[in-house]
C-alpha cells in the first residue's frame, strides 16, 4: 500500500553508505508530520497525536540500482480526551507501526508503504 511520495530526503540520499546515514535519515524524517507516514490508519484510540512524539528505529536498510529501501519502526504517542466535566484527565497511549521508506536514487523522492 503506497501512502505518500510528496517529499524528498536529499541529505539521506547523499549520506547513504556513510556512518552518518542513520542519524541524517532520522533527522530528515523528524521534520515530517505523523500524517506523512499514514499513521492515522494505525492509531487505536483517538486520532490525536501528541506533538513532537515521533521517534524512529531503523530495522533494515538496503540499496539496489535504483533505490534505497529502509524498514523503519515508528514510535508515537496519541491521546484520548475525556469529558472535562467528569474530572477525568487526558490519557496518553504509546503506539508503534512499521513502514518501508523507499528513496529514489535519481531524485531523492520518497514513497512510504505500510509493512
Amino acid at each position: 500500500l503506497l501512502i505518500y511520495f510528496m517529499f524528498k530526503l536529499p541529505n539521506s540520499l547523499k549520506s547513504w553508505g556513510t556512518r552518518q546515514f542513520e542519524s541524517i535519515f532520522k533527522q530528515e524524517l523528524s521534520m515530517l508530520e505523523p500524517q506523512d507516514f499514514g499513521l492515522e490508519k494505525d492509531i487505536s484510540y483517538s486520532g490525536f497525536f501528541v506533538e513532537n512524539s515521533l521517534n524512529f528505529s531503523v530495522l533494515t536498510s538496503t540499496k539496489d540500482k535504483h533505490k534505497i529501501t529502509v524498514t523503519l519502526g515508528v514510535y508515537y504517542q496519541e491521546y484520548m480526551t475525556t469529558c472535562p466535566c467528569s474530572g477525568d484527565e487526558t490519557e496518553i497511549f504509546n503506539g508503534y507501526s512499521e513502514k518501508q521508506i523507499i528513496i529514489d536514487m535519481n531524485d531523492a523522492c520518497v514513497e512510504i508503504r505500510s509493512v
